[in-house]
């Protein structure tokens, strides 16, 4: 499953987010999401070195701001990232 439009277009939306998450607060939950979104996306283009950074980044922010209260969010992010790994056979 792709995803749709100029890459362009899509890294400009994914540079764009990633800037206005970054004058949020260090504990706001979009920060997380965003970081989540961007490694989703990247995936699914077919770049899954950029999909885990961006992926293990979400991971640490969902850790440092509270993983319980936003367990769905890191087993999502930890979802894809095994997805991932199991593509590359890195078990």
């Amino acid at each position: 499953m792709g995803v749709h439009g100029d890459d362009k277009d899509i890294d400009a939306a994914i540079f764009g987010a990633e800037v206005a998450a970054s004058k949020l607060p260090a504990d706001d939950p979009s920060r997380c999401m965003i970081a989540a979104r961007a490694g989703t996306i990247h995936a699914r283009r077919n770049a899954p070195d950029l999909a885990l950074a961006k992926l293990e980044q979400s991971l640490a922010c969902w850790r440092a701001i509270s993983p319980e209260r936003h367990a769905d969010s890191v087993a999502d992010a930890q979802f894809v990232i095994g997805l991932l790994r199991a593509q590359r056979a890195e078990w």
